[in-house]
């Protein structure tokens, strides 16, 4: 009932007044051995444990109990030798139950999987058609992330004891490991057949619901597995488990909470608490949850299985040793809080400690990623694949890294990869969405979030991604609507709010957009897009102060985002602040904007700016012609270098390029016709005054006050000859 003082003071009680030396005597030091281990207090546990021992009871259970406490107060080579002397003991008695006594032991020992392949191995060899020895090792064969061999095992097994209850069970858990759900969904449904009140299999059979996209169902199957079992910590942890999956996290961590009443000191439950609250935002404790987490796991045996664990995006996640785990974990949490320095220590602690794990190198990428380190997350998650080439969550890390680089052309073979490994994967299908909807492929896109999301309705992710997909598509009411069910899904997430508000913004709601950026904003201070698109709509308001104190906070966060950067550009040119919107252009270009709008404002200012520090006209050429080749059929851009063209003197090219611009832009207007005037007076043809005449006519009926064309109609006079009074 998670009352442990109330428990140990009872048994202390019973220890002092029962007769010592009695079998309940006995009985009452074991227990209470148990409860001071699963509280932490070694020391204790190990003194009732000895006195037991002391007492008679030298079984195999006993032995083991000891062993495991040796090696939690770090006396390796005691546990090793008494460990070494049971198992001589164990194959002098030479009996099954003396096996499976100590098959049972240490497959209860936590951390004890490899004593448990050696023991199994041992057992078989002397009794190899023992079903308990056998069920034993197919667990093994599950704890060691050998999945195929575990089912063939168990079934096996089944072939001579069809009504085994737990190789049911264990087939089960090897098709859940195998991504076969529905198989173990049946395994499980046998298992039940024969043993109807067993707690175990009705939480394994959640498990597998959930797998399967059955949340409800899964939810179901895990409050009967508490009702038979309300004491047990995997339940209720497994229960924690699907409610996070459904997305009611508060609920999750309360389920977490009670499986952690039940066993305080678990390692393995601190880090699923800290799990839970890193995914609510609440990064601080989740923090100093992973650091308890690490804590007691320095005062328990390490082990070396390989485990399975299935994430809320529909893929399975290999996870090895706990402690390079919880550093991953740690680590996360810290770039949550913006402490990236510490949150690569811990990662690189946890690389040290498994240099060859696929898995580990893989998360220290996608940590460098969090952290905006894409080139060095892309080597990371390279390494990773060399060392499991067939592992899909690492082809579709390295695609998402390079999502973030915008590579979208690189990183579509490795989307498609990741899905060819992992079909069924929600995460593989939006990744690949992500590269696609990255190459303006919009209708592929959308196919593959929908595939994403009929896997997993409620996956968060792929359903802000189609949101703004369907924005950009024109599809606006449609993009509410994701963006709002991922709002109803996790409240508390960021991305969902910045999806909102891009789907207000693009049905012109500005005010119901900055309300939705201003709470992604307050949900993640350091939610760099948020204040970048909230710029966005400050500066289609004309709130040009306003967008430019979110673009420097949004440049705080990332100096390197080059849209921002040019962004900042069109807002200090609104306000006349010319140099610095140039050099802000130029900023956003350097920082590898292949982006033909980019290339034409810088054209545009070198050519045309009044402030002589500004204007370059051979420079203003080369951006123009870089604008023009990158987007050929925008007339916009051959009008500027048209104009570039005319400022640096080559009058022949300039009408070429004003030409182009006309076509492109039906005939064109005032901003072309005053320099085609200009070209063709210098290249000595006679209409000239015709196309001057033109743009005035044009200028006075459009934009009679415009700054820019009043110098354009003025430079056109001078080269022109024409007087002031005689134009008008």
């Amino acid at each position: 009932q998670g009352k442990r003082a109330e428990g140990l003071e009872l048994l202390t009680r019973a220890v002092d007044g029962l007769p010592k030396g009695s079998l309940v005597h006995h009985l009452a030091l074991h227990r209470r051995a148990l409860i001071r281990r699963r509280g932490g207090d070694l020391s204790g546990a190990l003194e009732d444990l000895l006195a037991v021992r002391a007492g008679g009871d030298d079984s195999p259970e006993v032995r083991i109990r000891l062993v495991g406490l040796w090696r939690g107060l770090g006396l390796e080579s005691k546990a090793e030798r008494a460990f070494q002397d049971t198992l001589a003991d164990v194959r002098r008695i030479n009996t099954e139950d003396a096996w499976r006594s100590l098959c049972a032991a240490c497959a209860e020992e936590f951390g004890r999987v490899g004593w448990l392949g050696v023991v199994t191995t041992e057992s078989l060899k002397a009794f190899p058609d023992s079903t308990p020895l056998l069920i034993h090792r197919c667990d093994w064969l599950g704890y060691e992330g050998r999945p195929a061999e575990q089912l063939e095992l168990a079934d096996r097994v089944l072939k001579g004891a069809p009504e085994e209850w737990g190789a049911h069970l264990t087939r089960g858990n090897a098709l859940v490991a195998l991504d076969r759900p529905a198989e173990a969904l049946a395994a499980y449904d046998r298992a039940a057949e024969y043993c109807p009140f067993e707690g175990t299999v009705e939480i394994d059979r959640a498990f597998a619901l959930y797998h399967m996209g059955s949340f409800d169902a899964a939810l179901e199957s895990a409050k009967k597995a508490i009702e038979r079992s309300p004491h047990s910590v995997r339940n209720h942890s497994l229960h924690g488990f699907v409610l996070d999956g459904l997305g009611r996290t508060e609920d999750a961590l309360a389920a977490t909470r009670r499986a952690l009443r039940l066993r305080p000191h678990s390692a393995r439950l601190l880090t699923n608490m800290g799990y839970l609250l890193d995914r609510a935002g609440r990064h601080a404790e989740a923090v100093e949850m992973f650091e308890q987490a690490l804590e007691h796991y320095a005062n328990k045996t390490p082990t070396t299985s390989l485990v399975f664990i299935v994430t809320l995006g529909g893929h399975t996640t290999r996870l090895g040793r706990l402690g390079p785990r919880i550093r991953i974990m740690l680590a996360e949490a810290l770039v949550g809080l913006g402490e990236g320095e510490r949150a690569l220590a811990e990662v690189r602690r946890a690389v040290e400690s498994e240099p060859d794990s696929s898995t580990v190198r893989g998360r220290y990428g996608k940590v460098l990623m969090d952290l905006g380190r894409f080139e060095e997350a892309l080597r990371e998650v390279d390494r990773a694949i060399e060392l499991d080439p067939e592992y899909g969550l690492l082809h579709l890390n390295r695609a998402a890294v390079l999502n973030n680089l915008g590579r979208f052309k690189e990183a579509l073979p490795s989307a498609q990869r990741g899905v060819e490994l992992a079909p069924k994967s929600a995460f593989a299908h939006y990744v690949h969405g992500y590269a696609r909807m990255g190459l303006r492929e919009r209708g592929e896109a959308l196919e593959a979030f929908n595939r994403a999301l009929e896997i997993d309705p409620r996956f968060v992710d792929a359903l802000v991604a189609r949101a703004n997909m369907l924005g950009a598509m024109g599809r606006g009411e449609e993009a509410l609507a994701d963006a709002r069910r991922a709002i109803e899904i996790n409240e508390r997430l960021p991305d969902a709010h910045v999806a909102l508000g891009n789907a207000f913004r693009r049905l012109r709601r500005h005010e119901e957009a900055l309300t939705a950026y201003n709470r992604a904003i307050e949900l993640d201070p350091r939610k760099a897009i948020a204040h970048y698109r909230r710029a966005e709509v400050l500066e289609s308001l004309r709130k040009y102060k306003d967008a430019l104190a979110s673009l420097d906070e949004c440049l705080r966060l990332t100096p390197k985002d080059r849209f921002a950067w040019a962004l900042r550009g069109n807002c200090l040119s609104a306000t006349g602040a010319l140099k610095r919107a140039l050099d802000s252009f130029e900023r956003a270009v350097q920082l590898g904007m292949r982006d033909a709008q980019a290339a034409n404002n810088v054209a545009w200012f070198r050519a045309t700016s009044p402030d002589p520090q500004v204007r370059d006209p051979e420079k203003a050429v080369v951006s123009a012609r870089r604008a023009v080749e990158l987007a050929p059929k925008e007339g916009s851009f051959w009008n500027t270098l048209g104009v570039a063209l005319s400022r640096a003197g080559q009058h022949e090219e300039s009408l070429k390029a004003l030409e182009r611009s006309l076509n492109l832009r039906r005939g064109g207007d005032g901003f072309d016709w005053f320099f085609v005037a200009i070209a063709k007076h210098k290249l000595g043809q006679k209409d000239a005054r015709e196309w001057f005449d033109k743009a005035i006519t044009w200028m006075d009926k459009n934009k009679p006050e415009d700054a820019e064309l009043k110098r354009f109609r003025a430079e056109a006079e001078a080269s022109l000859g024409i007087r002031k009074d005689e134009a008008d």
